[in-house]
């Protein structure tokens, strides 16, 4: 029983032009949020490519000072950047190259059976146990 003065909204029917101005304003929505998104997205990833860059930009700059004067003071990073480097370029000059391009890939080098890798050793019965009696008699 709707109150005087009232209207109830569930009485009133809904009219085309409030229909279509609902669907309307729904569609600028979805497009403003689709055009913050895109925008959103482009600017992360400029943050991105700028840390990329200037992590590239770091880590030269870093070869070049240790390179200049390698018995000078130089960060941690810096000197196990150059300690890898060294690695990687003995590994390459000793090492066999397969011929996959790898220095040691697992298709050329399977791994060990887990038998042959570790040592085969027997065991001595466990404490408490009854100890086993040949009846050769």
């Amino acid at each position: 029983m709707p109150h005087k003065g009232r209207v109830c909204l569930q009485s009133v029917p809904l009219t085309s032009l409030a229909v279509d101005k609902l669907a309307e304003t729904k569609k600028q929505e979805a497009a403003m949020h689709e055009a913050i998104k895109s925008q959103q997205h482009q600017q992360k990833q400029a943050k991105e490519q700028l840390l990329h860059e200037q992590a590239r930009q770091y880590k030269a700059e870093r070869e070049y000072k240790l390179e200049l004067d390698p018995q000078g003071k130089h960060s941690k990073r810096a000197i196990k950047e150059q300690r890898e480097l060294l690695k990687h370029a003995e590994k390459a000059a000793t090492g066999a190259m397969c011929e996959h391009g790898v220095q040691r890939c697992k298709i050329c080098f399977p791994h060990r059976d887990e038998a042959k890798k570790h040592i085969e050793h027997e065991r001595s019965p466990a404490l408490g146990s009854p100890t086993e009696v040949d009846d050769d008699e």
